[in-house]
């Protein structure tokens, strides 16, 4: 077989391996996922722009940027309208750029300027889309990425909220406008999120949403509920008993803690509970609460909590 034929051969194979990778790729179990598209990503073809989003233009003639035109960047004003040399205005708010491209592409045919133009619209940064945050996790206002939508969870981790332990995250309100106008609200709960994998309801975050966070019940101190930690932890001291849905456990202490200190005994934490028959103890392993060995364990109102120091 002469070399021709051989690469012939050789080019032939791999069209076929191609195709039956393609088809077997359709055929897979969550093939076509990416084409339907997680609702947090951006559909860039269908975007229309809108105000401060910034855009290049570029016209070609026969291969070469049109050197009467160039290449512009134009930031999109609030009227919409730009003067483009030599077609005149364009409205370029609400259009999208392969639609600008196309009517760029025209208006040059029409004026007989080039024969044959060839237009690129390339959006090269995006006007701030934002939501706000108010209520007990304090006030302010988060920046959506330019390329995606966030979830509510990350979206609260992107703010720093999780770490406040003053917040009901069983209820956190998301109001949003529907497509009339109206507002309306949602209810979301995190701790079920978090705790339970309950990711239905890890919302999509809109551009202007309002994210109400509540405050605690027992995160007053004339209405809260304490427990008692000491020994090798970065915030001993008492605790408020925070009240959600889901129990208050040893692992939630520790966190409000801010975790263990430096040569903790993990595997001997101990809990002193006073009942009315006397006091009991229990001893805890903390690496099997955390690997899903044991159980976590759920504190009541004056419970004593020791974390020992490691023994070399």
């Amino acid at each position: 077989m002469n070399r021709k034929r051989t690469l012939a051969v050789l080019l032939a194979a791999v069209a076929a391996a191609a195709v039956v990778a393609a088809l077997t790729l359709s055929s897979a179990p969550g093939a076509g996922a990416q084409d339907k598209g997680d609702p947090a990503r951006r559909d860039f073809g269908t975007y229309r722009l809108r105000v401060d989003d910034t855009v290049e233009i570029v016209v070609y003639n026969k291969r070469r940027i049109e050197p009467e035109i160039g290449a512009r960047m134009i930031v999109v004003p609030a009227n919409g309208e730009v003067s483009f040399a030599p077609v005149g205005k364009l409205n370029l708010l609400g259009r999208t750029p392969l639609e600008i491209e196309d009517l760029i592409a025209l208006r040059l045919k029409e004026e007989n300027y080039l024969q044959e133009p060839v237009v690129g619209c390339f959006v090269r940064s995006y006007a701030p889309r934002t939501v706000s945050i108010i209520g007990r996790g304090g006030a302010g206002v988060v920046t959506l990425p330019t390329h995606r939508d966030l979830r509510i969870l990350e979206l609260l981790a992107t703010a720093g909220t999780l770490s406040t332990g003053a917040v009901d995250y069983s209820r956190v309100q998301i109001r949003r406008n529907r497509a009339d106008g109206t507002p309306y609200s949602t209810l979301v709960n995190v701790d079920d999120i978090l705790d339970r994998n309950t990711d239905e309801q890890n919302m999509v975050i809109r551009e202007g949403d309002i994210i109400r966070l509540f405050e605690l019940e027992g995160a007053r101190p004339e209405s809260a509920e304490w427990v008692y930690v000491t020994g090798k932890v970065r915030g001993p001291g008492r605790h408020p008993i925070l009240k959600g849905r889901t129990a208050f456990t040893i692992t939630k202490l520790i966190a409000l803690c801010g975790d263990f200190a430096e040569f903790a005994n993990t595997s001997k934490i101990r809990v002193i509970r006073t009942t009315e028959t006397g006091r009991v103890f229990k001893e805890l392993d903390w690496d099997d609460i955390i690997e899903n060995k044991a159980a976590d364990f759920e504190l009541r109102p004056d419970d004593f909590v020791y974390v020992p120091e490691r023994l070399f």
